[in-house]
């Protein structure tokens, strides 16, 4: 159930049995009794139980009575059972990180040798810098990959919006086409049906992990976590 700090008014998902229990409030320290949330009609915030008004929109609440409060219950750190099961991977899409960001480490070692091959002078001149540059773009955007499922894996890890991972998704996407394009125009027999058809598949999967990204942004707006 979902219950409010009355004095930061931090918001916690704790087990049914914590109800009518001492607790402290892991952002403001501050000792509470847990009662399930209020939840304004008008602006669907969470509040206190005893909150007689809406701390958002200040919306006047009808008065209920409330049980009476056990105070010789002893007090429980509420950090401790602060719910992420929500947030937590499904084993399907834990093996498909783990392949994916296996598939990046090898996109950037290949990245990697194709940029040393270009400076000791295997391409001919005029394709070497194209080469280079194409290389560390390639490095530099799975390794941002790389990190975001890092991120996204961790369940104690707070997922912010930001414009670094808001436009990492746009590059690396357009980066995904016009590397389809390049296979599909460029190579010749089968080649280009494996290379199409890889990219093909890491589109679809960053569409998915964009959709992740986002839910994530969303839950943690008012998480805090633990403290190491």
């Amino acid at each position: 159930m979902k219950t409010v700090c009355p004095h930061c008014h931090q918001k916690y998902d704790v087990p049914e049995d914590f109800q009518q229990q001492n607790v402290l409030c892991q952002k403001c320290g501050g000792e509470f009794t847990v009662n399930r949330a209020k939840f304004c009609s008008s602006c669907g915030a969470a509040n206190p139980a005893q909150a007689f008004q809406c701390h958002a929109c200040s919306h006047p609440f009808q008065w209920e009575a409330s049980r009476p409060v056990e105070r010789a219950l002893p007090v429980r750190p509420v950090s401790a059972v602060t719910d992420r099961s929500e947030v937590e991977l499904s084993p399907g899409l834990k093996i498909l990180f783990f392949f994916a960001k296996l598939g990046c480490y090898f996109a950037m070692i290949a990245g990697v040798l194709r940029a040393l091959s270009a400076v000791i002078g295997e391409f001919i001149h005029e394709d070497r810098g194209i080469i280079i540059i194409c290389s560390i773009i390639s490095v530099l955007l799975n390794e941002w990959f790389v990190l975001i499922l890092t991120v996204l894996a961790n369940p104690e890890r707070k997922v912010r919006k930001s414009l670094f991972f808001l436009l990492g998704f746009w590059v690396y996407g357009i980066y995904l086409l016009a590397t389809i394009i390049f296979s599909f125009l460029m190579s010749s027999g089968f080649t280009w049906i494996g290379a199409v058809l890889i990219n093909l598949l890491y589109l679809l999967f960053l569409v998915k992990v964009f959709q992740i990204w986002k839910e994530r942004c969303l839950i943690d707006q008012d998480y805090e976590p633990p403290e190491r």
